[in-house]
């Protein structure tokens, strides 16, 4: 009976032992999945944080291109992540000629409206750009006649407007401070979106993140970022960083930076 007994004791102790194990593994499991969950929520505000402050930064200025950091400590054998924004302003002119329909200030009866007919505006006689009352066989032809009178047909270049655009990326480091043949055998090199449709008069935040290789040097190292509008990727050149873009040349805007590899 006795040695019943202390089996029994030995059953009950190793249950005991056992639920309160598993209650401090699910406490252990709660804890990890709150620290994890917080960091990543940490993580995501940063990212907002840092997109709303590039966004502002551009809205308040003429520049069409903006990084987060223009100088930056990087280790060797690591990466980091840079943020960048582009802002499209371009203004895109038609090199066709569009038919319009306008109430003109004055008219006039023998020639038609003028003022707002005339090419260059200073004749009250003589009218540049009347079409009689309809734009009858031209392209995209509205019917003015259907807007009531005095209503006047006007022929003439479209408005300039801003449409969305492609933009072509192009991220690289082109010369170095020192040594700058040996530093360039092993530069930082990067990796983000080759291209980025923005919408008109919009402003697009993208991320790049910048690898330096253990085998790089202690140096500072001056990089470019450069962005095409012409369907073509950026070409940086070495040692110059004169940034091209297929056969308009000019890009669109390019902005350096630095980073300064450190040991790790």
């Amino acid at each position: 009976m006795i040695r019943r007994k202390g089996s029994l004791n030995l059953s009950i102790n190793a249950i005991v032992v056992l639920i309160l194990a598993i209650t401090m593994l699910g406490l252990g499991l709660g804890f990890m999945k709150k620290m994890f969950g917080a960091t990543t929520d940490q993580f995501t505000d940063v990212a907002d944080q840092m997109k709303e402050q590039l966004m502002d930064d551009l809205k308040g200025s003429s520049e069409r291109l903006a990084l987060n950091k223009v100088d930056m400590n990087v280790k060797k054998g690591t990466d980091k992540e840079i943020y960048f924004a582009i802002r499209n302003d371009e203004v895109t002119t038609s090199s066709l000629d569009v038919c319009s329909c306008i109430t003109p200030v004055t008219v006039d009866t023998v020639s038609g409206p003028v003022q707002a007919c005339d090419k260059d505006g200073s004749s009250t006689t003589t009218n540049d750009r009347v079409y009689g009352t309809d734009c009858t066989g031209k392209t995209s032809s509205p019917s003015c006649l259907a807007m009531g009178s005095p209503t006047y047909c006007k022929w003439g270049p479209a408005p300039p407007s801003l449409t969305n655009k492609v933009f072509y990326i192009g991220m690289k480091c082109y010369n170095a401070i020192g040594s700058a043949s040996v530093a360039m055998t092993a530069p930082p090199t990067f990796v983000t979106l080759p291209s980025k449709t923005v919408e008109a008069d919009g402003i697009a935040v993208l991320k790049a993140v910048a690898t330096v290789p253990s085998t790089a040097i202690l140096t500072t190292y001056t990089c470019k970022l450069a962005v095409c509008n012409d369907g073509n990727a950026p070409v940086i050149a070495m040692t110059t960083g004169v940034a091209t873009c297929g056969a308009s040349g000019t890009p669109y805007e390019d902005k350096d930076f630095y980073i300064n590899v450190v040991s790790g």
